[in-house]
């Protein structure tokens, strides 16, 4: 028999929220080294944000074995990397290898995450977008209206447009820990935030 996904429980606003709200293992984290604490494997930070020009990445890696979190700050244009500054994370601080040109890129030199609480209560009060599950490969997102000054700030910083829809996608095929929380419009803008522990 075949089972309609309308009717299946994973496409409902209840079992999505229930996966989402996960998030609030990070959301927020001021202290990026706290991470180790939910993730004692390690983890990666992955930030992006597509400009009109191209992207700007920022890839953190917190190694379970040295107890480091160390990663890079790459600008790429027409898939040509032109810009490459790496960073440390030590004393609750970004250090950069290039600090002038990284404040350029970065403004706001901190991720959303180390500010921002998402959880299901939260959740549960804002009103719902759209949302989806996949029956092929189980990957799920859920769209919220949101009006957050916090976001509105951190956004405006970085050159993006404030009142933007709150997204969150995640994946059963995914193994631990690994969501992403993104914010875009319809004129090229688009900002995504990921979070994953060390078994993905």
């Amino acid at each position: 028999m075949t089972l309609l996904s309308g009717c299946d429980k994973r496409n409902s606003r209840e079992w999505l929220e229930n996966k989402v709200s996960e998030v609030s293992r990070v959301y927020p984290t001021e202290n990026l080294f706290e991470l180790f604490e939910e993730f004692p494997d390690g983890f990666s930070i992955v930030q992006s944000r597509f400009t009109e020009h191209g992207v700007i990445k920022i890839t953190m890696i917190g190694d379970s074995t040295t107890r480091t979190i160390n990663g890079n700050l790459v600008e790429t244009e027409k898939n040509k990397e032109i810009t490459n500054i790496t960073i440390a994370y030590e004393d609750n601080k970004f250090i950069f290898s290039d600090e002038a040109k990284a404040k350029e890129l970065w403004p706001v030199q901190r991720f959303l995450f180390q500010d921002l609480s998402i959880n299901k209560k939260i959740l549960a009060d804002l009103k719902m977008q759209s949302k989806s599950f996949s029956f092929q490969n189980g990957d799920f997102d859920i769209k919220y209206e949101i009006n957050n000054h916090l976001v509105n700030d951190y956004l405006k910083t970085i050159d993006g447009t404030p009142n933007l829809p709150l997204e969150i996608h995640g994946s059963n095929s995914n193994k631990g820990y690994y969501y992403s929380v993104v914010f875009e419009n319809h004129k090229g803008f688009s900002f995504s935030e990921r979070v994953s522990d060390g078994k993905n």
